[in-house]
């Protein structure tokens, strides 16, 4: 993943959507802490996110953080914005990458986790032999062939 003209802005939650795919991914934690400590001391960080459509914008990381600055009545953040993935494969591994090691778990936790890993590496794989290649992960190839062939 590259970032050509990365930006950093400062955008109002209602311009943000959370991903769907965070929630198969990962389980529900209490915000309420990090709620309150944005009360005391404001937002911190910032989320990571790309545009969808029109003014709105999905996040990729900063689920928890997105929910607590709802929690704590604050109404703008900044906000990394990466370009959109190409294809839905690509959108599953960098929600991954982005959060995979900032969230407390659970034996259960870590059950999801792995299973969200498992479909997505097993999504590509499948395409790939689909396409007649090799396992081996060439990205040029990968993404030219699910970027014609369309999925996402």
């Amino acid at each position: 993943m590259e970032f050509k003209d990365f930006k950093i802005k400062i955008l109002p939650l209602t311009c943000l959507e959370k991903d769907p795919l965070n929630e198969e991914a990962y389980l529900d934690t209490d915000v309420s802490n990090l709620a309150e400590s944005m009360k005391d001391i404001g937002f911190f960080g910032d989320l990571v996110a790309y545009p969808i459509e029109g003014e709105k914008y999905r996040i990729e990381s900063g689920h928890r953080r997105y929910d607590a600055a709802m929690l704590a009545d604050i109404t703008e953040v900044p906000v990394f914005i990466t370009e959109p993935p190409q294809n839905l494969v690509e959108r599953r591994k960098r929600l991954n990458q982005w959060n995979d090691y900032a969230r407390p778990t659970t034996p259960l936790g870590t059950a999801k986790l792995i299973d969200f890993k498992y479909h997505t590496y097993k999504m590509e794989n499948d395409y790939l032999k689909k396409i007649g290649k090799n396992l081996q992960r060439n990205e040029y190839i990968y993404s030219t062939h699910i970027k014609n062939e369309g999925i996402t």
